[in-house]
């Protein structure tokens, strides 16, 4: 208990320094983040690495113990584990410490809904709460979304450290977000934008508006006119129809008339003709009838003819196929009983080797149960040596901590 409480202490007291110090580091501008995000990493010594490594298993070391024990997860996250890890999450410039950072924050979440609550406040975007890895970390959003998340983690701090000093009756200080010099400056800049961009847009709009009347003038006088010379137009076209409607009634029933005439003369004609070759049609149809009763007669003859010399070949093959298949059933029969006699040997031989193929399949079963047995025998002596082995591991870790809390 008191190992816990000296550890929650000495954190809480290193998160918030941490806090601040990142604060004052970030107070840059947007552009800055946004210039050191798309910048390539810059090449650390093996001090720095040392000591991210170091920080890294610090890290580790904490949340390990928070997973452990309910009570001291939320002094943790009351104390702002949560916001040294997003600090560690948003800075790009150490790759190793944001991989380690964004794994144990997803367990601190899981942990802590005040956690889950704080990284949503923080990173906003679902994207960044759902990537599991660096790579889709850095890929779910742009610079600019990191300096935003930048900023909202310093103004949670800010509201923090407010909190903390409220809570403290010997000093008082007003309550104040905090924002960058050039933040306040770009908000500045923006606001007299959307101000310029409104008034040239209300000077724009007038004008668009006076253009608008004067066009919408224009176009009804031209529809006026239009509609005056149309008007026109359909009387007069009204006046030439009625007159070109007489003219054609009076043409189409002069050709009505002459088409009759010429009509009436051609089926008369067509009559007569029709009568002349149906006597032709007739004549030649009689001729035909008797030619074909002669050809159908002879044909008759012929195919009489070719049924009888067919029936006769087909009974002398009828015959053959008879006395063929009298030779293969018998040769049929021979074939089926030195087949039979053949299976007989070949069952035989297979039943043989089939009694000697169980006989090794007994043994080799035997050899395996044996071979089983052992291999039981080995797991068991290897699980108690890695018992053996995790205690003793256990016990060293457990040393190691009672001999770093001796030292602080």
């Amino acid at each position: 208990e008191g190992l816990r409480r000296r550890l929650a202490n000495r954190l809480q007291a290193q998160v918030v320094g941490d806090v601040v110090a990142e604060a004052q580091k970030n107070a840059g501008t947007t552009q800055k983040n946004a210039g050191v995000l798309n910048q390539p990493l810059s090449k650390t010594g093996g001090e720095d690495y040392r000591v991210d490594a170091g920080q890294v298993l610090k890290l580790s070391l904490v949340v390990f113990l928070a997973k452990r024990n309910p009570d001291l997860c939320d002094e943790l996250v009351d104390a702002g584990l949560t916001e040294t890890l997003l600090m560690n999450l948003l800075d790009v410039a150490h790759p190793m410490k944001q991989s380690s950072a964004l794994s144990e924050l997803h367990q601190v979440r899981l942990l802590s809904s005040k956690a889950q609550r704080i990284a949503e406040t923080v990173l906003v975007k679902k994207d960044y709460l759902r990537a599991v890895t660096l790579e889709l970390f850095m890929a779910a959003g742009t610079a600019d979304d990191l300096a935003r998340a930048r900023f909202r983690l310093r103004n949670l701090t800010g509201k923090h450290q407010e909190k903390s000093s409220s809570s403290s009756p010997r000093k008082t200080r007003p309550q104040v977000t905090m924002h960058s010099a050039d933040e306040h400056a770009l908000q500045q800049r923006l606001i007299e934008h959307n101000i310029k961009e409104t008034a040239d847009r209300t000077a724009a709009d007038q004008e668009l508006q006076r253009q608008l009347d004067e066009t919408t003038q224009r176009l009804d006088e031209e529809l006026r006119r239009q509609d005056e010379a149309m008007k026109a137009g359909f009387q007069e076209a009204s006046q030439a129809l009625e007159k070109t409607r007489a003219e054609l009634a009076k043409d189409i029933d002069d050709k009505v008339a002459d088409l009759s005439s010429r009509t009436e003369k051609r089926f008369d004609q067509t009559d007569h003709t029709i009568i002349h070759k149906d006597e032709k049609i007739n004549k030649r149809v009689d001729e035909l009838t008797g030619r074909m009763l002669e050809t159908f007669t002879q044909m008759d003859a012929k195919v009489d003819a070719l049924a009888n010399e067919e029936r006769a070949r087909l009974s002398q093959l009828n015959k053959d196929l008879s006395a063929r298949m009298v030779k293969t059933q018998n040769e049929l029969r021979d074939q089926t009983e030195r087949v039979d006699s053949e299976h007989r040997q070949n069952a035989d031989r297979l039943q043989e080797d089939l009694d000697d193929l169980h006989m090794k399949h007994d043994v080799t079963k035997q050899e395996i149960d044996f071979f089983q047995s052992k291999l039981k025998e080995q797991r068991d002596w290897t699980q108690r040596q890695l018992s053996e082995n995790s205690t003793a591991t256990r016990a060293a870790a457990v040393d190691s901590q009672e001999g770093l809390a001796a030292t602080t």
